[in-house]
């Protein structure tokens, strides 16, 4: 967990093969972006994002980017470090989103 301030891009799976359900955290050290896919390829699959709603309709990108190379929006990106760090926590101990930040789910 302390390393997630420090810079990093990791995908966490909740099984051993890691092809279903994921969280995907990256963190440049002042913005922190979380993805969460559940029931991959599958008709239940639902994702949900790290929701900043100090940027709702602000249209410019953190600088953090998925998997290396798609930007992310600063709305869909944390600066509470904190926070952020406790809701990856919360997911490798129950598999669930953390309540004490805002998700937006994509429909």
């Amino acid at each position: 967990m302390k390393e997630i301030p420090q810079g990093l891009n990791i995908y966490l799976y909740l099984e051993p093969y890691g092809e279903v359900d994921q969280l995907e955290v990256n963190c440049d050290g002042e913005w922190l972006a979380i993805g969460l896919s559940l029931h991959g390829g599958t008709k239940e699959e639902k994702n949900y994002y790290s929701y900043n709603p100090e940027y709702t309709g602000v249209e410019e990108f953190a600088h953090v980017q998925s998997g290396g190379q798609s930007p992310i929006e600063k709305y869909l990106a944390l600066t509470n470090m904190e926070a952020g760090i406790k809701a990856v926590e919360y997911f490798i101990r129950t598999g669930k989103l953390y309540s004490g930040i805002d998700w937006a789910e994509q429909l």
